[in-house]
């Protein structure tokens, strides 16, 4: 898990004390659910449902961005 401080007023921070003590759980615990809730199912994006209409429509290598024998001169300058 990733450690973050939040400045909370103390009114909050009682609401919050409160309510891990009536479900005897952490005050973290508690947090974490409220933050989810109020973030919700909106706050990222799939990006394989957000594309699923365009993916498989180009033509290439399917490989492309694996096989490192497509980048072996990549960048070097040419001869002049």
């Amino acid at each position: 898990m990733v450690v973050k401080t939040l400045k909370i007023p103390e009114s909050l921070a009682a609401r919050i004390q409160r309510q891990a003590r009536a479900t005897k759980r952490t005050v973290s615990a508690v947090m974490r659910d409220a933050l989810e809730r109020g973030l919700g199912e909106d706050a990222g994006i799939d990006m394989a449902e957000a594309l699923k209409g365009v993916m498989g429509s180009a033509s290439g290598p399917g490989d492309l961005s694996t096989n490192k024998a497509y980048f072996a001169n990549y960048g070097r300058t040419r001869s002049r």
